[in-house]
């Protein structure tokens, strides 16, 4: 059986389009296809992707005739995915040499294990560059664990490796700017046992004119959705340690903040017990301070919080 699909969304990327797919003939070890979703790019990208397929016969080259975006261009892939397992990887970001390689080989070990997660390299490329690595050591978890880590802090798609069955029924929603952190902490609620390691490491590119680096309204408004409704859900759901709802709470609230300071309006309920974050360990100073103000002034906290920042010029 196919080992992994590797589904790679194409558009407007010519530049960066051979560095990120060298990266992905470079792992070997295992059997894999590599689904090139061209969605009507408009510069040299197609026929990059024309030039791969005719290289290397694992290279399923589909042309959207109109652009969709994105969230499309996965759902294509998804849709035309035969692996075992599948992968995302964005067209102008790239994978360390034997990522999927040394990856692969660990859940060919743990058998049992739905979803693999491991490094990257936020933002490389800027001066804000750093690295989020899941575990230090291979650690098996719980959809519960991985929430109870702040996992939902970086719900990426392709920093994961995914039984392939998991996305059934499940699509990457259209129209939004921060499509992964609606559809992720779904189909990781769906995995049995999820393995975080420190093995391998993808490259998230900073580049100018990508959908990162523009702010708006519109983008801050979908990451402070994703978030509200991860809240929302875990808050019906029985079970969850009033630390951990704290916590998601608190990064909502900061999510809420940058709608705030865009333009936006106010949406977050009151979670007056927030306030116990204030003497919790470990929490850094400024999230003792909002959890502070979410205790006292409830729903108007974040926009106190607005207020201070613009009178102290932060």
């Amino acid at each position: 059986m196919l080992e992994l699909s590797i589904v790679i969304p194409v558009y407007n990327v010519a530049p960066y389009l051979p560095a990120c797919l060298e990266s992905v003939f470079g792992q070997t070890g295992f059997s894999f296809e590599v689904i090139l979703v061209d969605d009507a790019s408009t510069d040299n990208s197609g026929s990059i992707c024309g030039e791969y397929a005719r290289r290397y016969p694992q290279v399923r080259y589909i042309r959207h005739a109109r652009n969709g975006g994105l969230s499309s261009a996965r759902n294509t892939g998804l849709v035309a995915a035969r692996g075992k397992y599948i992968t995302f990887v964005d067209s102008d970001d790239f994978l360390a040499s034997d990522t999927l390689t040394a990856n692969m080989e660990l859940l060919r070990t743990h058998a049992d294990v739905d979803i693999l997660e491991y490094p990257v390299q936020v933002y490389h490329g800027a001066e804000n560059s750093y690295c989020y690595k899941p575990s230090e050591q291979i650690a098996t978890e719980t959809y519960r664990q991985w929430i109870e880590r702040g996992g939902y802090r970086y719900s990426y798609a392709w920093n994961k490796i995914y039984r392939r069955t998991l996305w059934q029924g499940l699509t990457f929603p259209e129209g939004l700017y921060f499509e992964d952190l609606y559809v992720v902490p779904l189909v990781m609620q769906r995995a049995g046992k999820i393995l975080a390691v420190p093995t391998g490491l993808y490259f998230y590119r900073s580049r100018s004119g990508s959908i990162t680096t523009q702010v708006s309204l519109p983008k801050r408004l979908d990451l402070f959705h994703a978030a509200l409704e991860l809240y929302q859900r875990l808050l019906a759901e029985p079970g969850w340690l009033p630390e951990t709802l704290d916590r998601l709470f608190l990064y909502t609230m900061d999510r809420q903040i940058e709608v705030l300071q865009s333009g936006g309006v106010t949406e977050l309920p009151s979670r007056r017990s927030v306030i116990r974050m204030f003497w919790s360990s470990g929490v850094p100073l400024p999230a003792r301070f909002k959890a502070l103000l979410g205790g006292i002034l409830g729903q108007k906290a974040c926009s106190v919080y607005c207020f201070i920042c613009k009178m102290l010029h932060v």
